[in-house]
Parts: structure tokens; sequence; C-alpha cells
């Protein structure tokens, strides 16, 4: 039985005669008369402070409709299946997402941190051979670096450095425990390259000076064999070159490559590698001060005609490399999916918020607030969406690991690191649907520009002691040697680390200096501790606080909200399952009926 057969029935039993039974077609239109004018009372809402937005079959009636239809948009995820059993796409795929991507990022860590525990060993095993009277002490974390010690003060130390490190590279396969080769796949003799940087001229003596400070560069490419004892100063007098003019050199590098073999096992489910090393020793005299820092350092790149075959072992390493190709892929895909669905709701929330600017303009001649405007987008859509874009690319440039193509694993990790942590904080978005686990998500948003006004101001003090105390104490103290680093230690002092070594590595040269340190320090401490700390926590404080009086007494209320709320429908009532054209502005309401006159029409 229809709305109008029962409306009809209830009519006819309300009257005890025919004779007293109004016209059935003047009851409806009255009806309908009616509740047309109380769903455009929008300034006016009943008395009784509810608005039933049920509507007859065969009458349309747009405010009512199109309330309705902006109640449904701003449901959540679980709201809305209730209200018609639409499934929450979005929240399976991120789901899906999170397992997959989780997973990508573990098997993409353990293999770059296999590669990383084989470069650290190769990095320190040529510390050892290439660099003269290396000590043990020097390959610890301490602090500080005690690696800033290891210098070189006399010319003769340097043409012994240079000559010992040529040396140990010529005798490189017989002294080496690595698996070592020489790049250059000669047998007899082995290319090294010594390279020298030096202004053009610098001379100084009794108080006067000459400084040329264009640079120019000379090289020397020398053939070295195991049978040879190479030294540098003959080698400069045979070519009737002059020596090494300390006075104007910049910098000097020995460069030389070497290749290596990287024997992967079962357990990082990937095949072994052939690698290239490029080393290069580097002495820095760029500060002129009397002592030059040898420093070694290496670049690797993969080789891509690195083949062989593998006996033993219980995986094929054949099937597994496909497996993961196929498994970044689906990864890939995945979230290009999940890209799409957010893109889809995307550009639905803007269709819906142009419609509601329009009806408001027609209806009540008014114009939305900017912030009513925002509501319309889901902001944690937009983080989703770059969290798929990232991991999309990461899975590519991964993808370009795994066929030998790239050896940059530093951007791949930054991509899918990233990637990882917004998908993970994606979820934070079905979280929040509920209103027990949504105060953290609200007290953030609500917080911050509090938040930022505040740091802002801490912001300047802050910085003020950071000039302050590199300018001052920095000639004094190796935590303020640089302005950087003097952030840094600042920030270590306010959350309380190492605050006694600070106080106690504090030159006393000078005095004047010492003291002013510890007024310096004590005051920044006291401040920054105990009054900046406490009101940037009693600014979120007073966030939560004031949610929470929002929780137990009612939130406060927009025009928008105001006129999506006089609609009582709940999601579970089934009104919201009618069938309508998704693509129409007033998709709630069936479509009208150009006569409603023929008893037909009513009862049906």
């Amino acid at each position: 039985m229809s709305k109008y057969s029962r409306i009809c029935v209830s009519v006819r039993d309300h009257y005890n005669t025919d004779d007293e039974l109004p016209n059935i077609m003047d009851t409806s239109r009255s009806v309908t008369a009616t509740t047309r004018s109380r769903a455009n009372t929008y300034e006016n809402p009943p008395q009784n402070g509810t608005l039933n937005c049920s509507y007859f079959e065969g009458h349309s009636n747009e405010v009512e409709c199109f309330r309705r239809m902006l109640k449904y948009f701003f449901m959540n995820t679980w709201q809305k299946y209730k209200a018609k059993g639409r499934k929450p796409w979005k929240l399976g795929v991120q789901l899906l997402k999170i397992i997959f991507v989780t997973v990508q990022l573990c098997l993409f860590g353990y293999n770059q941190f296999s590669l990383v525990t084989f470069l650290e060993g190769n990095q320190w095993a040529f510390e050892h051979m290439f660099m003269l009277k290396w000590d043990n002490a020097y390959d610890s974390f301490a602090y500080p670096n005690t690696r800033n010690l290891y210098a070189i003060y006399e010319k003769k130390e340097f043409y012994d450095h240079v000559d010992h490190a040529v040396n140990q590279f010529a005798k490189l396969e017989d002294l080496a425990i690595g698996s070592y080769e020489y790049a250059d796949n000669s047998t007899e003799h082995h290319e090294v390259d010594i390279c020298q940087t030096y202004y053009a001229n610098i001379t100084a003596s009794e108080n006067t000076y000459s400084v040329d400070l264009n640079k120019k560069t000379d090289c020397w490419k020398i053939k070295v064999d195991t049978a040879s004892n190479f030294s540098f100063l003959e080698y400069l007098r045979n070519q009737n070159e002059s020596e090494i003019n300390f006075d104007s050199l910049v910098e000097a590098k020995v460069n030389f490559s070497v290749k290596s073999f990287l024997l992967k096992l079962e357990k990082h489910l990937s095949s072994p590698d052939c690698v290239s090393f490029h080393i290069q020793i580097l002495y820095s005299n760029s500060e002129h001060n009397g002592r030059l820092r040898p420093e070694i350092s290496q670049t690797h790149d993969f080789q891509l005609q690195c083949k062989g075959s593998i006996k033993g072992g219980k995986l094929n390493f054949s099937t597994t490399r496909n497996l993961m190709i196929m498994f970044d892929v689906v990864v890939t895909m995945l979230s290009i999916l999940s890209l799409l669905l957010c893109l889809r709701s995307l550009c639905n929330a803007h269709k819906m918020k142009k419609k509601t600017l329009k009806f408001f303009e027609k209806h009540f001649e008014k114009s939305l607030t900017s912030s009513d405007r925002l509501k319309f987008y889901d902001f944690w859509l937009i983080e989703i969406l770059i969290s798929d874009v990232l991991v999309i690319f990461g899975s590519m440039w991964k993808l370009q690991i795994e066929e030998k193509n790239s050896s940059s694993y530093d951007l791949c990790s930054i991509l899918l690191g990233i990637g990882c942590l917004l998908v993970w904080c994606g979820i934070l978005r079905y979280l929040g649907f509920s209103s027990k686990y949504n105060i953290l998500i609200l007290t953030m948003k609500n917080a911050m520009p509090n938040m930022l006004r505040f740091l802002l101001c801490a912001g300047a003090i802050y910085m003020g002691y950071a000039f302050c105390g590199w300018i001052v104490l920095g000639p004094y103290h190796y935590k303020f040697r640089t302005l950087i680093r003097s952030v840094e230690c600042m920030y270590s002092l306010v959350n309380g680390d190492d605050m006694f070594a600070t106080f106690a590595e504090m030159s006393e040269k000078s005095v004047m200096v010492w003291y002013f340190s510890k007024a310096y320090l004590y005051s920044f401490i006291s401040l920054f501790i105990y009054v900046v700390l406490s009101l940037f926590i009693a600014v979120i404080m007073d966030t939560y606080e004031t949610l929470k009086d929002y929780q137990q007494n009612g939130w406060p209320t927009s025009e928008l909200t105001s006129f999506v709320e006089m609609c009582t429908d709940l999601p579970e009532s089934g009104t919201f399952r009618v069938q309508s054209d998704e693509s129409s502005l007033f998709s709630c309401c069936p479509l009208r009926r150009d006569d409603d006159t023929q008893p037909d029409n009513l009862i049906r």
C-alpha cells in the first residue's frame, strides 16, 4: 500500500459518514501544500525543534530533498552503510593498502640494510688499508667525534700518506681479506689519479702578502703494479714537476676504483650483486690552519652485466625476484585504485559545494561562509591522495632497483617511508568517526592556530638565544661552534638531554665568557622548560577542555549545519534508500507527475 493509499484510509476512518468525507483531491493538495510550506521555512523552523523530512510519493519538495541529500553527504562511512547499504570501498582499499605497503616497506628495508651493512664494512676496510696509521678508536661513535683528531701536520707525512695509499692499492688483491679486484681488468698495471687544486699565487713575508685566488688544478695518471714501490715525491722529480706548495694548496685527491661482490643469503630474498667502488682520499687544506684532514669516501654502483648461477639452497632466486616484482606491481595498482577513489570523492565534494551555493542563493538569498565551504572537502582524502602518489613513485623506483637500473636507495626509502607514514596516519580518518577516538584529531586540529601563534612568539626568543650563544660561546664551546649546532644543542637542553656535559665542557680561557655562559644557560633552561613548555601544554589543554565541553553540551552550529540538522531522519530509518538518479541535483526525489488530478495517480 502506497503512502497516498494509507492517507486516504486514515482520512476515511476519521469521518463517521461518507457525507463528512471531504474530497480526496483537496485533502492531498492541502497536505502537500502544508509540507512544502514547512520545508521552505528555513529561517522559521517548527516550534518543537524537529522537522519531518519525509515526503509524499508523486510530489517533490526541493528544500526537504536537498536537506536530506546534504545530510547523507555529511554522513560517515558507517552511517552511509546503514542509510543505503553502501559498501565502504575506500575503507577496504585503505586496509589492504596498509598491509601491502607495510610488507613492501619491510622487504625493502631488509634488503637495504643488508646493503648498508656491506657498505659500512667495506668503508672500514678501506680506512684501515689506505689510511696511514689508522687507529681503531676512529671507528667508534664517540662524542665528540674522534675522527677530527686524525690529521697531517708535516710535509713528509703527507707524502708518506699518499705513498701508503698507492702502494696498498697496488697490492690490494694480495693483502685484502675482502673479494676485491681491479676495475680496469689489467693484469700488469693499474691506474691511480692524483690531483691537486691550488690558488694561483699566495705569498706572505715581512707583514706583506700577495694573493691570487684564481684556482688551478693539476692531475697525474699513475700506473702502478705489485712489484713497484711507489714514491710520489720521486715521481714529481722524475717528471720535472715542482713539489706541492702547501701555502697555496686548497686540496689534494687520490682516486682509484675496485670491484667487489655482494653475496646475499637466502634470508635477503635477492640474488648476489656485482659492485664497483670508486674510492677517493681527500686531503683538505681549505682552512690553511696548519693541518690537513685526510678523509676517505667511496661511492658505488651496480654492474648491470652481473650474471651467474647458484647451486644449492632452498630458494630459486629467479622465481623470488619475479614474485617481488609482481608484489610491487600489486602495491602500485592498489595505490592507483585508492588514488582514483579519493579523486572521485573530492570531485563529488566540489560538485556538491557548487550545488549548495546555488541552492542557498536561490532559496534563501544567502552565501555560505568560508568555513562552511571547507566542510565539503575532507582533507584526510588529500592526505591519503599524497600518500598514494608517494607510494606509486616509490614502488616504481623500487622496480628500477630490482631490475638493477638504479642504486639510489635513498630516494626510494624517502618516497616509501613518507608514503607509509601517511598511509598509517590516514587510518585516523576512520577512527575519527567515533567520538571516543577522534578527540586527539580534533584537539590537534583546533589547537593548531593557537599553537602556531605561540610557537611564532617562542621561536623569536629561541632564535635570539641561538644567535647569542653561537657568537659568544662558539669560540669556547664545541656545541656552539656553528649556528646549526647551537640550535640543536638548545633543543636538546629543552628536552633535558646532556645538561651537565653542556655546563662542564665550557672552556675557562675567558673568565668573562665563562660567567656569561652560566647566566645564559640558567636563564634559557629555566625560561623554556618551566615557562614556555608549560604554557605550550596549557594551550593544548585549553583546547582539549573546550572540546570535551562541546561533546557534553553540544557543538557550535553554522548556517549550513543548522540547515542540515533540521532533517531528523536517522540513517537506519530507510528514508535514504530511495532509488534515484545520482546525476540529478535532487536525486532523492522521484520523478514528478504532471497530472496529479487523476485518481489513479493518487491511490496506487
